[in-house]
């Protein structure tokens, strides 16, 4: 509300002009924006991730308390810094904007920074061009994960599995593990020297597309056998005028019935 003052010819006050104006829904607005300040703030500093913005120039103007954990450098050390010192490697950063400016956005983009320490740390940006409100670009944003540690689990299951492989491989008996649907999902070399087919001639695909009927019949009877009673089943399979002794055993995953190998 506001209020004018009135004076008559001989400039006495003789009364107010009042002008009252609703403002609710500018009150509300700045409510709301406070409020969405508040959550914008809370999840800058409880994030688990590294998030911090840089200038035009490179320089860190802001970041979180997970960017100091993540590279070991106190706030008024890092607060800026050239963003760039932070690479291992320094012009990958010129790499890093190139590809940023050419997408205008980035997810998860591998780099490898330097801790204050001196190891390397493998991390991944998302990132995307800060602009002003005249459009002109004042810097990046964006939010760094370590991910360093599911690296090294991602190569130590492929050298799990490279070595499981060499090993199946090596078996001289043949040996299978199928799904639930009865597919193969992993044969080994002698499996396909005696049927003479590749390998993805059977991945994917069920005794019937691969072996006479009578012969599928029994694989699946004594594969449905092992299901059904949970534990290793040994029966006779004739096959190309020969005969062979199977055993097959029901396989779990995470305590669940996965498949049947044998």
């Amino acid at each position: 509300m506001a209020a004018t003052p009135l004076y008559d010819s001989a400039g006495r006050r003789s009364g107010a002009i009042q002008s009252i104006r609703d403002i609710t829904d500018f009150r509300r607005t700045e409510q709301e924006l406070h409020e969405s300040e508040q959550k914008y703030r809370t999840l800058f500093e409880e994030s688990h991730d590294a998030i911090w913005t840089t200038s035009e120039k490179g320089r860190i103007l802001e970041a979180n308390a997970a960017s100091f954990d993540l590279l070991g450098y106190p706030l008024e050390e890092f607060l800026g810094m050239e963003a760039r010192l932070l690479y291992a490697t320094p012009s990958d950063r010129d790499a890093f904007l190139a590809r940023v400016h050419e997408q205008g956005f980035l997810k998860d983009y591998e780099v490898i920074l330097r801790h204050k320490g001196g190891r390397e740390v493998l991390c991944t940006f998302t990132s995307h061009i800060w602009r002003g409100s005249d459009g002109a670009i004042r810097g990046y944003r964006g939010i760094v994960r370590d991910i360093s540690r599911f690296k090294q689990a991602e190569e130590s299951l492929k050298r799990s599995e490279e070595l499981f492989g060499a090993f199946f491989d090596a078996v001289t008996d043949m040996a299978f593990l199928k799904d639930l649907t009865f597919a193969h999902v992993m044969v080994n070399k002698a499996y396909l020297a005696y049927l003479d087919l590749r390998r993805e001639e059977v991945i994917g695909k069920s005794d019937y597309d691969i072996l006479p009927v009578p012969m599928a019949d029994a694989c699946r009877a004594s594969d449905m056998n092992a299901l059904a009673g949970g534990q290793p089943v040994v029966s006779e399979e004739t096959y190309g005028g020969r005969v062979f002794e199977t055993r097959k055993f029901p396989v779990k995953v995470g305590g669940r019935m996965g498949g049947i190998g044998g």
